[in-house]
């Protein structure tokens, strides 16, 4: 069944109550944004969201043994373990998660160091980028690029065909407000943001109707935000997490034959 045949009133129907459902924070501890909660300073809450979004790829519970070993390293007050004069080199020899070895992430770290000494927050750095073009594909190209970091893998391009599936979801973290969301850059409205596109929302956005796109790129991320717009124009992203937690739970699929 695809989205015209069942209806725009159906689908809106459906969308808003698994929001409902599932946009409460008690879903929140098998998704890596409950890294985010743990921490009650919005600086240290942008530092590790950064951070755990930028390792959110494959299994959750391996994403989760990943990222309690650098809370281990960082300690109770991320940004202070950022912001002292330090040299991360060698801090995490022993550590290696999918695509990254320890070096990777203590450029990474090192990467943080220097936005923070030079912008005070990683807020800062994007909203430079931002307000330069209001345009958020650009805006995170040109944030990408000065980061700088030596794995391009860790933070993609979406001017390279990226979805930039973490980096979305990251922004979502920071922009949007709700029990999962935290609202911390209330500066970019949420109708700019993209949806992080993965190949469940792409699955889940062709079943539905929103794209007919094959390629999980920019321009399939761009089509489903924009076919989502339908249902809420000025927060399309409010349906992102409901919608894994949906597709996880089986409600998708009983929807569409229902």
């Amino acid at each position: 069944m695809d989205k015209g045949k069942m209806g725009r009133g159906k689908i809106k129907i459906f969308l808003d109550e698994i929001y409902e459902k599932y946009g409460k924070k008690k879903f929140i501890e098998r998704d890596p944004v409950k890294y985010v909660h743990i921490f009650s300073d919005p600086e240290d809450m942008e530092i590790v969201g950064f951070i755990a979004s930028t390792l959110s790829l494959g299994r959750i519970d391996q994403i989760f043994k990943a990222m309690d070993k650098l809370l281990f390293v960082m300690g109770e007050k991320p940004k202070e373990f950022f912001i002292e004069e330090r040299n991360f080199k060698g801090i995490l020899k022993n550590f290696t998660y999918r695509f990254f070895r320890g070096n990777d992430i203590e450029d990474l770290f090192e990467r943080i160091g220097w936005i923070l000494k030079n912008y005070g927050r990683i807020k800062n750095l994007f909203l430079k980028h931002w307000n330069s073009e209001k345009n958020m594909k650009i805006a995170i190209q040109n944030f990408v690029s000065e980061i700088g970091v030596k794995n391009s893998f860790l933070l993609p391009d979406p001017q390279k065909g990226s979805p930039c599936k973490r980096l979305n979801m990251f922004l979502r973290w920071m922009v949007r407000k709700d029990d999962i969301d935290t609202g911390l850059w209330s500066e970019i409205e949420k109708s700019n943001l993209i949806i992080p596109l993965d190949t469940h929302i792409s699955r889940i956005g062709r079943v539905l109707g929103f794209t007919k796109r094959k390629s999980n790129d920019w321009k399939t991320a761009e089509e489903i935000t924009n076919a989502l717009k339908e249902f809420d124009p000025e927060d399309p992203l409010k349906y992102d997490f409901a919608l894994c937690r949906a597709g996880i739970e089986g409600e998708i699929r009983r929807f569409l034959e229902g």
